[in-house]
């Protein structure tokens, strides 16, 4: 683990990263690359998914990575944060397809890339691909980015959970990646994303994600930092998906916001140097004062005590990689998410893996919702259901859901009554009803005949 402190920010984090070629026998050429880098924009990290079988794969990465580091430090002044990030995923993009070689080749190799920019202003998140960011605040976890994938859309059109895309056939078929075409749509964040003390941001490819559910990945965390420091919780996330099969490259980048610079002050932008001071700005004149009698004072300490609002509880949010005094911060339910920023040439690749994912034609799957929801305007959503689908039920006299598991069958009931009439179906109930309907008509018509025959 390290406490980098980026060039161009104030912002300080603990930063750790893991990476495993899997256990798949076929996969052992880790074609997973990632990094960090000082920027001037702030801490900068990424993780490419490379694709196209073993070496291609590979090469396909270490090249999106590499292009990403050197045009975030090449952007021109004035470039924000997001706008940049953006730019160097396109350039990574332009690149990787150049290593297919001609247009007409089909098998050409292919990477997914997430990447954060963490700088004062924020979280920046860029995406392409099926690898994933999320946040940690809280004790909630909360997805930052939505895959480009087939699954992903069924997901989304409700015909899957979450749960049941885990092993999903066409897992790995994705509709957007890095080398497909010449020009890449890469999804950034609108708006910079608030940050807390305290909050940590992931990133992982897609051989965790495969095969971890959200809520396993914060219990595991949540775990791991009861015993260790970030290093470990990289190391047990790559652990959990090995025992689950590791079927993939696991790759995990972990940061953990250490401080932050503080506000700066609300400012009239633009403001002409030589400008007249607003009058709201301007000292009030002085005023005549004169001591205030008892019952004028009793009038003024009632009339605050309405106007003011009754004060809102803020809960308090402990850093465990800050003192307690620098670690408070609002809850998770009415608060926005951050951005990020880093610079510096040089990137760590992992040893990568061979994947061939083949990546599904676009116009097959929808095009997938963007991440206006999750704008840093917006206050942090509650615990995403979909990481707690609800429990199907079982309708009587019905076979079990083809697609989604059965219902328990309900305990017998101890100490019940015994009924010996024997049960009736729903035919012979009828014919008891008819039975009895006749026999009145019987008695009815026999009244009829007594009263006529005797009683006029």
């Amino acid at each position: 683990m390290s406490q980098p402190q980026a060039l161009g920010t104030r912002v300080r984090i603990e930063f750790a990263q893991a990476s495993d070629p899997g256990r798949d026998p076929n996969k052992q050429v880790n074609e997973d690359s990632c990094g960090y880098a000082d920027t001037r924009f702030g801490h900068l990290v990424v993780l490419c998914d490379g694709m196209g079988g073993h070496y291609g794969g590979r090469e396909a990465s270490r090249t999106a990575i590499a292009t990403i580091f050197e045009v975030i430090d090449q952007a021109p002044p004035g470039t924000t944060a997001a706008l940049a990030l953006k730019a160097a995923v396109e350039e990574a993009g332009r690149r990787v397809y150049a290593l297919g070689g001609p247009p007409e080749n089909r098998g050409r190799p292919g990477s997914t890339v997430v990447a954060m920019l963490i700088g004062d202003r924020g979280l920046d998140v860029a995406h392409v691909g099926d690898s994933r960011a999320y946040c940690i605040r809280a004790g909630q976890i909360y997805p930052l980015t939505r895959d480009h994938s087939m699954v992903q859309g069924m997901i989304d059109a409700g015909m899957l959970t979450e749960a049941e895309a885990i092993g999903h056939p066409d897992a790995n078929k994705i509709t957007r990646a890095l080398g497909m075409r010449p020009e890449v749509e890469v999804e950034v964040r609108p708006e910079p994303m608030e940050m807390f003390p305290g909050d940590i941001f992931l990133q992982s490819s897609d051989g965790l994600t495969d095969l971890v559910l959200g809520v396993d990945i914060l219990g595991a965390v949540r775990q791991a930092l009861a015993s260790g420091a970030l290093p470990h919780a990289c190391n047990q996330l790559v652990n959990l998906a090995n025992d689950r099969g590791g079927h993939d490259n696991i790759t995990v980048q972990m940061v953990r916001i250490v401080d932050l610079v503080p506000r700066a002050s609300h400012t009239i932008p633009q403001a002409p140097a030589n400008a007249p001071e607003p009058a709201a700005l301007r000292p009030a004149p002085p005023q005549e004062t004169r001591p205030m009698t008892a019952v004028e004072t009793a009038k003024n300490t009632s009339a605050m005590q309405l106007a003011l609002p009754p004060p809102v509880p803020v809960p308090t949010l402990l850093s465990s990689g800050a003192p307690a005094s620098a670690s408070t911060a609002p809850d998770a339910g009415g608060l926005p998410l951050p951005p990020p920023s880093p610079s510096s040439p040089g990137f760590a690749p992992v040893q990568p893996t061979a994947v061939d994912r083949p990546v599904a034609p676009s116009p097959t799957v929808p095009e997938q919702p963007r991440l206006a929801p999750f704008a840093a305007q917006l206050p942090l959503p509650p615990p995403s259901a979909r990481y707690a689908p609800p429990q199907p039920t079982q309708v009587s006299g019905q076979g079990p859901s083809p697609t989604r598991p059965a219902a328990e069958p309900s305990p017998p009931p101890s100490a019940a009554p015994i009924s010996l009439a024997p049960s009736v179906r729903p035919t012979q109930s009828g014919i008891v009803y008819l039975i009895i309907g006749m026999s009145a008509v019987i008695a009815v018509l026999l009244l009829l005949l007594i009263w006529a025959l005797f009683l006029r």
